[in-house]
């Protein structure tokens, strides 16, 4: 789901930066803004369940793909659930009237007591093709070699309108 990409995107940021594993992680808070977090929180399907995408990220090193967020059976993993437990959804007065932005803020408390944060004011949009929103997340030109939009399996990086 939509509201999962700005959260997406942060936690892999704080994981580039700092270096984190799931093992260094006591507690994952993410505010998004409320209808978003209502849309994506424990659902049972796990490309619209923040909590899973958010444990996927930590235990993959830092990576969210297409197969992880397609994958049901990793939803009962026992590594998954344990890291979906330490994750906590809250939707945010602060972004009351933004769920067209996506905005997201992580706060990741480690083990050792320290705490990292990193907002996004969103995911932007960088281009339209042929009526296909493509969003900057991760995505290159979208485009193959004879400039026909090609679907390259990145999990909610394409958004038609």
């Amino acid at each position: 789901g939509s509201p999962i990409q700005a959260a997406a995107e942060a936690l892999t940021l704080i994981v580039a930066e700092h270096g984190i594993a799931a093992g260094d992680v006591a507690r994952l808070d993410v505010l998004l803004p409320p209808n978003g977090a209502r849309i994506v929180d424990d659902r049972s399907m796990p490309d619209i369940n923040l909590q899973y995408c958010m444990a996927v990220i930590l235990l993959d090193g830092g990576k969210l793909s297409f197969d992880a967020t397609h994958t049901y059976d990793r939803m009962s993993d026992p590594a998954v659930l344990d890291m979906r437990s330490r994750v906590t959804l809250t939707g945010s007065p602060e972004f009351v009237g933004m769920e067209r932005q996506r905005p997201a803020t992580v706060r990741v408390t480690l083990t050792d007591g320290r705490l990292l944060e990193q907002g996004l004011q969103g995911i932007p949009i960088v281009e339209q093709l042929d009526g296909v929103e493509f969003l900057a997340a991760g995505i290159d030109d979208p485009r193959d070699g004879l400039g026909r939009i090609v679907d390259n399996g990145v999990a909610g990086r394409r958004h038609a309108r």
